[in-house]
Parts: C-alpha cells; structure tokens; sequence
C-alpha cells in the first residue's frame, strides 16, 4: 500500500526530553497530529495512511505515512508538510523531513518541493542524481 510513497517526519532529541515540560510538548504534538489525521484536518485527497510515534532512547519521532509520493502527487505531499508543519506549530528551524520508500522517487525536482528532504539510507544522493538527470 506504501511502497510507492514515503513518509513525513519529525524528531524531538533526547537532550529536549529531559524535562516533564519537553515531554508533555512530545505528548500535545502526539495528540494534535493523531486528532488531526483522524478528523480529516489535513487535507491529503486520501494520501495519508497512518502515523505513527517511535520512541526511541536518543529521540522521539511522529511520522506521518503517506501513501504516493511520485512525481503526479508531489504538490499534495508538499501540500500535506505545509499542514502539517502549520498543525504542529514548528518553528522555522525545526526540522521536518519527508522521505520516500522507494529511490525512484528521488528526483531532484521533486526534492526541491519540500521544506526539508532527506535521502532514504543507503540510497543514491540527490546530488548524485542531479549529474545523472544533466
């Protein structure tokens, strides 16, 4: 079902955790994007199939699960970061990441759509593409 789309991210480090203040904040982001998506807030055109919040030692990561990411849906996937980036009040610095499945949907144009892009692991670099796309 996701294996043609990727996934929006945000991570709290750890070094933030360290109060019950920062955690309670990972708590309200929780909420706010679990109510967000279940209500049907964030306007998707059916994209989104889930979120998801990790917990890890080092960090705490929301996720947001998006079905398509290929070219034809890249202004509704850039559409949703906006949202949700406006939904979960991050600020300007804040890191939010969008992350495709599938290395066929790194296409430079593409990345350049998003606030944030990060390269899946163990993927060929946008750069990289970029020489090859020239």
């Amino acid at each position: 079902m996701n294996q043609d789309g990727g996934r929006w991210i945000f991570q709290v480090e750890c070094k933030r955790l360290s109060s019950p203040i920062a955690q309670m904040e990972v708590d309200g982001l929780w909420e706010a994007l679990v109510l967000a998506v279940v209500s049907g807030r964030v306007e998707d055109e059916g994209l989104i199939t889930g979120a998801t919040l990790n917990c890890k030692r080092y960090a705490r990561r929301l996720s947001v699960w998006i079905s398509h990411g290929g070219e034809a849906y890249k202004e509704i996937v850039a559409s949703i970061g906006v949202q949700l980036r406006t939904l979960l009040a991050l600020s300007p610095e804040s890191e939010l990441n969008f992350t495709p499945h599938q290395k066929k949907l790194l296409n430079p144009e593409l990345a350049s759509m998003f606030t944030h892009w990060r390269e899946p692991r163990n993927q060929t670099s946008c750069s990289t593409l970029q020489k090859l796309y020239s």
